[in-house]
């Protein structure tokens, strides 16, 4: 639950003997001019230096430490690909043989009223209340003592004390009784209770109305489509309570159809109607999995056991059709044995609900570059012409033995009748597209759009950002249609038509060439300048998806600690870019070297421009600028080698064809 905590402050207190002002103290860990001041000696780069029992002032405040699991220290960690060091202050949580490290602070005989952490900071305070998401404690006392909970990494302390006691409001105590509930779309649907402790009124939102939709005053709940969406209720400070927020996400499906008609098209943005039967999977495992952060089905086995485990299809009804076509892609790793025998497409003839015939399709098994683990993805295209006037099902048979336990995924499967024209629909603007269902093809009208940005991968496929006055969408352009990119111009307005399928990948939309695109109906206009970003506080992130925006004033925080040593990399480390309690996760999505690591940025307030994007349902800023009064931003990107070797996230090599995150150069990116 993410607290919005406000402290009552008397900032002038009226009395017989005068006035009382609150005072300041601040403790610099990730300065050397800061540590120097605080008498702590610099340490050398990958290297710490402890704090031990020493006891640390800074304007009548003082800080004493004790250790964790590793000793509390000062250090000076080191980015591996540009060679930038940065200062910090560690505090570890308990292990096995040892207790959690703590920080006291303490102002002597006046009172400690708020105290502001900058870095990564999870602990328990033994009074008042710290919001982790603000990173800031807050209540009356003389002494708070910390306790480590996991690593922090602490780059500032800021202390806040008075003479006097604090005046304390009240929790607003604002909690829903679930934190995630699941809804399909259609179903009714009944939602988490709210509990509450103040008499403010609670005013409901939705962070995504295409999901869900809710009463500002009841907080009724109407699911409309799927994916996800949080409903977050919030209250304001009264003269007795703190204001409030909690919030609980709802993950929404469409309902599972046991029989479906042509076109049908699935495993795209989930499971589906596709349905799984364990024959011979243990207790407590499973083979078949939908892997959300990558739009597909799973299958694999376990070392040493025999699995069998069948995805099938809804009953798809092929009686009105005349040239039936099933697609779908699929990738493999290199640990099956006998390809044929542990990855089958079964095809099954249903008369009256009963198995008539079934007939097991021979598969190619995808291709692997020399060298490789993970095949490159494959798409199939199976004639059905010979199941015209039935009704069939579709199987993916997975088997494992004790010796080979190989993994299969499928995604994007599809049945369509080649001999029925698809119905093309018309989108008057960018905003008209959220009307569309995944795989629809329209001709979408384009008014004065401006291509916000534009990049190309090393694979040779293109993102191109475009944007009118409605909203902005990412043109994702395959190397195969690289002759419809080129027209396209960073900076350019674009004027006419274009067919295009509208898609969904990552929960993003997005639209895709096909076979009857091209841009003979468009007209193109060179840029005047560089695009303007449109300037955004983080809380309207998710109205501006795939545009080109500029967030000012916001700090970056680091979330996690690198899992590899003590040195701080940027594939083992989440940042943020943050504005109080508002955060929106920062990604290098562009490639851009100078931010393989964005702890150098982690100084003070900055600026940054970028496209807004999601993954896993979270908004991400992929940076194109950021602004900083160090200037680290003037690091000049070298060279990328385009042929250095990829690795997913379990340190596995793959190939360049590989889809999802993938980390190459140092750097980690999502290779579509």
């Amino acid at each position: 639950m993410s607290k919005i905590l406000r402290y009552s402050f008397m900032s002038l207190l009226l009395m017989c003997c005068g006035s009382i002002f609150a005072d300041e103290a601040t403790f610099v860990f990730n300065t050397p001019e800061g540590l120097q001041a605080l008498g702590i000696a610099e340490p050398e780069a990958g290297a710490g230096t402890d704090l031990g029992t020493t006891t640390y002032t800074v304007n009548g405040v003082s800080l004493t430490a004790t250790d964790g699991s590793t000793n509390t220290r000062i250090w000076k960690a080191v980015n591996k690909t540009t060679g930038v060091t940065t200062l910090n202050l560690r505090v570890y949580k308990s292990s096995a043989t040892k207790p959690a490290g703590t920080l006291t602070l303490s102002a002597g005989d006046k009172y400690i009223t708020e105290i502001e952490f900058a870095g990564t900071v999870e602990m328990d305070a033994d009074g008042g209340s710290l919001d982790e998401a603000t990173k800031t404690w807050k209540g009356s006392a003389k002494t708070v003592v910390f306790t480590a909970t996991a690593t922090n990494q602490i780059n500032t302390i800021k202390v806040t004390y008075q003479a006097s006691a604090g005046v304390t409001k009240k929790d607003a105590a604002l909690a829903f009784s679930a934190e995630t509930v699941n809804a399909v779309v259609g179903e009714p649907f009944t939602a988490p209770t709210l509990s509450k402790a103040t008499t403010a009124a609670v005013t409901y939102s939705s962070t995504n109305a295409k999901v869900a939709t809710v009463d500002a005053t009841s907080g009724a709940v109407t699911i409309v489509g799927a994916g996800t969406a949080k409903i977050r209720a919030t209250v304001e400070e009264n003269e007795e309570y703190y204001g409030d927020q909690t919030e609980y996400q709802i993950i929404a499906t469409e309902p599972v159809k046991s029989e479906v008609t042509l076109p049908y098209s699935d495993l795209s943005s989930g499971q589906g109607s596709f349905t799984i039967d364990d024959i011979n999977v243990p207790d407590g495992k499973y083979v078949w999995t939908w892997v959300s952060s990558k739009s597909y089905m799973k299958g694999s086995g376990l070392k040493d056991t025999e699995m069998e485990s069948d995805l099938k299809s809804p009953v798809i009804d092929l009686t009105g059709a005349s040239k039936p076509v099933m697609t779908f892609s699929q990738c493999i790793n290199k640990y099956f044995g006998n390809y044929a025998n542990e990855a089958q497409l079964i095809i099954t003839t249903l008369e009256g609900g009963a198995i008539s015939d079934q007939e097991t399709y021979a598969l190619e098994a995808p291709a692997f570059e020399e060298g490789e683990t993970w095949s490159k993805w494959k798409d199939e295209s199976i004639d059905l012409s010979a199941y015209v006037g039935m009704k069939i099902q579709v199987t993916f048979k997975y088997k494992s033995t004790t010796t080979n336990y190989g993994t299969w995924e499928i995604k994007n499967f599809s049945v369509k009748d080649e001999n029925v024209q698809p119905d093309v629909k018309t989108v008057e603007n960018i905003a008209g597209l959220s009307a569309l269902t995944a795989k629809d093809e329209a001709t979408l009208t384009l008014t004065n759009a401006e291509v916000a940005k534009k990049w190309t991968s090393n694979n040779g496929n293109t993102q191109i950002y475009l944007r009118d006055v409605t909203g902005a969408i990412e043109f994702y352009v395959t190397k195969q249609y690289a002759a419809i990119a080129e027209n396209f111009v960073e900076g350019g307005i674009v004027n006419g038509t274009i067919d295009i399928t509208y898609d969904i990948y990552n929960k993003m939309q997005e639209i895709v060439p096909n076979a009857n695109t091209n841009v003979s109906n468009l007209t193109f206009q060179a840029p005047a300048g560089a695009p303007e970003a449109k300037a955004i506080a983080i809380t309207d992130v998710a109205a501006n998806l795939h545009n080109l925006v500029a967030i000012k004033d916001v700090t970056i925080e680091m979330d996690a600690v690198a899992a590899r040593g003590n040195n701080v990399t940027a594939q083992a480390t989440t940042f943020y870019a943050a504005s109080g309690s508002d955060r929106i996760r920062l990604f290098n999505g562009f490639h851009d070297k100078q931010f393989d690591d964005f702890s150098p940025f982690m100084t003070g307030t900055v600026n940054i421009k970028g496209i807004v994007m999601m993954s896993e349902s979270e908004y991400e800023l992929y940076p194109i600028e950021i602004s900083s009064p160090t200037a680290i931003n003037s690091i000049k990107a070298d060279k990328l080698n385009a042929d250095a070797p990829m690795f997913n996230l379990a340190g596995q090599r793959v190939s360049k064809n590989f889809k999802g995150v993938v980390i190459q150069n140092g750097r980690k990116f999502v290779n579509k």
